[in-house]
């Protein structure tokens, strides 16, 4: 992939239901290293977009394109592409789960990503560098309570954290997430966004993520407003 490649690209994406729009006329252009704000109030429409940007809900109107994809028919093509953080009913964890055995399954499902296989050819191969890539990469997002802790007994901040970390397991392309406010202190969601600002310059990767409207907006290269339902994108450099 090249540096100057368009990750997502959305024309007069629209999302209809019933008589009513959840969203309409989003367009969108996304680059690598990019962090892109979705923000809005609650009920805004932020994660229905979040989930039709990332090719895992179906839109009603428009088009879009996640690197060659063409969605809808190349759903599957797009899915090495793309990782979700949590998203509300759709990929919670089990409270009884421990870290240690969401990391293990998560790690099995990017082992069939031909683009972590891509990325990693010298360990795919070697139990012991897979286990290290895994464990460093949960210090890397710091979750550092131990490995057989329950993620019921986890506190929010280390739970999203360890969301995040089991997406890039597999290096997508681009990272959705949703929600970095919700239940966070003001410190834990700038801190939060500062490591996300981090990994997204180091790596091959570009975030959306969704915010209320907040100072956190003015820590992101684009804003997607969903104040009004015709969308507007302000750049921030």
């Amino acid at each position: 992939m090249q540096e100057n490649q368009t990750l997502l690209q959305a024309e007069n994406l629209g999302l209809k239901r019933l008589r009513k729009f959840a969203f309409c006329n989003i367009s969108l252009s996304v680059k690598p290293h990019q962090i892109i704000a979705i923000s809005g109030e609650h009920g805004s429409g932020k994660s229905a977009l979040l989930l039709t940007l990332s090719g895992y809900m179906k839109f009603t109107d428009g088009t879009l394109r996640i690197c060659d994809a063409v969605l809808p028919r190349d759903k599957k093509i797009s899915r090495p592409y793309v990782a979700l953080g949590l998203f509300n009913k759709l990929n919670d964890f089990y409270n009884t789960q421990t870290i240690q055995q969401v990391l293990l399954s998560e790690m099995k499902l990017a082992l069939k990503s031909n683009v972590f296989r891509e990325q990693n050819k010298d360990i795919i191969n070697d139990k012991t560098k897979l286990e290290k890539y895994a464990y460093n990469m949960l210090s890397y997002w710091k979750v550092f309570s131990p490995r057989k802790t329950k993620i019921g007994d986890l506190m929010p901040c280390e739970r999203i954290r360890l969301a995040i970390a089991l997406a890039l397991l597999k290096k997508p392309y681009l990272l959705f997430v949703d929600n970095i406010e919700t239940e966070l202190t003001s410190e834990q969601s700038n801190c939060l966004l500062e490591d996300i600002r981090s990994y997204m310059r180091d790596n091959y990767c570009s975030c959306l993520i969704g915010i209320l409207q907040s100072d956190l907006e003015n820590k992101t290269d684009k804003v997607l407003s969903l104040k009004n339902i015709n969308s507007r994108v302000k750049w921030r450099w």
